[in-house]
């Protein structure tokens, strides 16, 4: 009977000292179908920035950093990354590293929650601890800056994250996450944006004060900003917080197109919750608006909130102003005369005036900058002159844009038409996987901008019968930013691609094309004047290379329901100054929905060398499709 209880006892305390062995390498819950599993968890996987690769489907990291695993091998095995998390939580040691609770607080915390029978460490990590206690995290809100046509990696839009902090305040000392390109910023724009295509550079999240982002995106860039608050419970809100810790100073291969801002975003929530499976959508493209419905879709996004940019705010004021305020504003903005010198029928007229030149000297003095300390030290002198004047409604409030970005059609089109072309009848089929052309639906985009990439058209004639390939066209890029007597930022365009040309003998032709020049508005028209090289390249004949430049006039109309477009050019070519082309087009496209489009197209050329005239014209109706 003695023996029995010492038996029985000996039994209970070596059970009582194998469970309080914290993590022993393989006890008896951790059997290998067991790791297995875990390590297959989309959890796990997310948590370690997995995804399947290559033809047979294997997996993965993201991650370009080899400071982020434990595992020699964790970059492309989950279960090595895993099996050695678990070691170093028992040794609580790694390479004189952190401790790993400290160092990987959302993968342990996980782990904590599958395997809940470890007594994984509870001491405290300062360093953290201090950290979060900054941040003081209660929601998150999804910013999406509208697109921005004159930096590469910010054509199409950007996103990234604020996190509300838990006291009530001002949002904009809140904290922000960014992921983005770690680039020289002198590097010329073209080295920019083939490392940016190939992965040339590294990206890297960041965590800085929101005021910092409004700053750059409000003033430096004039980008209008939608916030989205997220439907996030505090739970996901916390691990995503701890994730963002854990890829501090952590590389990633970055490409414009697919693993770009949007897409290590979307990584950095599922690491949160993978369940909602963001990154699964976008495995070869990412536009920056297409996350955003992704997320909308998911019902993680409530309405959205407008926060226009200083240009935004200034165009709104100037509308209220009238022509005759507008032009005494020169008066009120010029350093060199004095504040004193204009008299106002009123109060509030003085102080819509001085309101609207002291924001409009902020702006200039940000774009100019060889001039900023003269107008700053003017702003100043208009402000005490405004503040003198108290409280005073100046303007009404900005009103918030009917539609939001994400609510805009879909970023890929396709399309099929009907038609004359060079008097032969035919069915023009048309591909284009990104993004918006001046005819396409204004709702939720930019007025005056292109962007086009990619777009394909393929060309089926009765006589003769057969399908050819009309154009390719790599990049199209058009930005016709209004001017007005304060503020003249120039308007540009450059497109390059392939075109079969009549001209040519029905022939494939290389086409590069650059434009400037300036835009107006005229009610609810824009009215363009630009000077436009055109470079062509022809390998059927002499001479390869052909130039050709001259004024090219524009005059679009884009509304809710419909779109219009004329244009006409006017080019010489500048190995033959006798050649002349006169190109006019026209467009008209009535907007059935946000998927749907109807668009009729008129095309004529004229060309003339000497006393041989050549000339040929188009004519089209068809269906675009968004999607």
């Amino acid at each position: 009977m003695r023996s029995r209880a010492l038996i029985i006892f000996f039994a209970l305390f070596t059970a009582f000292t194998t469970r309080a062995d914290n993590l022993s390498p393989e006890p008896a819950q951790h059997t290998h179908s067991t790791l297995e599993k875990l390590a297959s968890d989309p959890q796990w996987l997310a948590l370690l920035h997995y995804q399947r690769i290559g033809v047979l489907s294997s997996y993965g990291s993201q991650v370009d950093d080899k400071a982020f695993f434990l595992s020699p091998d964790g970059n492309h095995d989950p279960l090595a990354e895993l099996n050695a998390t678990l070691q170093a939580l028992k040794t609580q040691k790694h390479a004189d590293s952190p401790a790993i609770h400290c160092r990987f607080p959302a993968r342990v915390h996980w782990l904590r929650t599958q395997l809940p029978h470890l007594k994984m460490p509870e001491s405290p990590c300062e360093d953290f601890d201090r950290w979060r206690t900054k941040i003081d995290a209660h929601s998150l809100t999804l910013v999406f800056p509208a697109a921005y046509l004159n930096s590469p990696s910010s054509m199409f839009g950007h996103t990234f994250i604020r996190i509300n902090r838990n006291k009530k305040g001002n949002p904009l000392l809140d904290y922000s996450v960014n992921f983005a390109a770690e680039a020289n910023p002198s590097v010329d724009q073209f080295s920019y944006a083939y490392k940016g295509l190939t992965g040339g550079y590294p990206g890297r999240f960041s965590v800085m004060p929101y005021y910092q982002k409004v700053n750059e995106y409000s003033f430096l860039e004039s980008r209008d900003v939608w916030e989205y608050p997220m439907n996030l419970s505090q739970a996901e809100v916390d691990q995503f917080v701890r994730h963002i810790w854990e890829l501090r100073e952590i590389d990633f291969d970055y490409y414009f197109f697919s693993e770009n801002c949007s897409y290590q975003l979307l990584t950095a929530l599922d690491a949160a919750n993978a369940s909602w499976g963001l990154s699964r959508d976008f495995r070869f493209q990412a536009i920056p608006v297409d996350t955003v419905r992704s997320l909308r879709e998911r019902n993680l996004l409530q309405a959205p909130q407008f926060r226009p940019s200083a240009l935004t705010r200034l165009r709104h004021w100037q509308r209220e102003l009238g022509t005759p305020q507008f032009d005494r504003v020169t008066h009120l903005i010029d350093p060199e005369q004095a504040v004193d010198d204009l008299r106002f029928e009123s109060d509030t007229e003085q102080a819509r005036m001085l309101e609207y030149s002291y924001h409009l000297l902020r702006y200039l003095a940000v774009k100019e900058k060889l001039r900023a300390p003269a107008y700053n030290e003017r702003a100043v002198a208009l402000l005490s002159k405004r503040s003198k004047l108290g409280s005073i409604d100046s303007f009404s409030a900005q009103p918030r844009p009917t539609f939001s970005d994400d609510l805009g059609h879909g970023s890929h089109r396709v399309g099929i038409h009907y038609g004359n072309y060079s008097n032969e009848h035919g069915v023009e089929l048309s591909l284009r996987p990104a993004y918006h052309d001046l005819l396409d639906p204004i709702a939720g985009f930019i007025e005056g901008a292109v962007l086009e990439m990619f777009h394909l058209k393929l060309r089926y004639l009765d006589t003769p019968s057969e399908l050819d390939v009309q154009s390719l066209t790599l990049i199209n890029i058009l930005s016709l930013s209004e001017s007005d007597a304060h503020i003249s930022p120039l308007s540009w365009g450059v497109s390059a691609g392939f075109e079969r040309s009549a001209r040519e003998n029905d022939r494939m032709l290389g086409r590069l094309k650059g434009n400037i020049g300036k835009t107006v508005r005229h009610g609810n028209w824009q009215v363009s004047a630009l000077w436009e090289l055109e470079l062509l390249t022809r390998t059927h004949r002499s001479p390869f290379l052909v130039a050709a430049t001259g004024p090219r006039l524009a005059l679009i109309r884009q509304r809710e329901r419909y779109s219009f477009q004329l244009a006409g050019a006017h080019l010489h070519r500048l190995d033959e100054l006798e050649t002349r082309r006169t190109e006019l087009e026209a467009g008209l496209a009535v907007h059935l929905s946000r998927s749907y489009q109807v668009r009729l197209a008129f095309e004529h050329w004229h060309q003339k060398n000497g006393g041989d005239n050549q000339h040929d014209a188009a004519l089209s109706f068809g269906v675009n499709h968004y999607f």
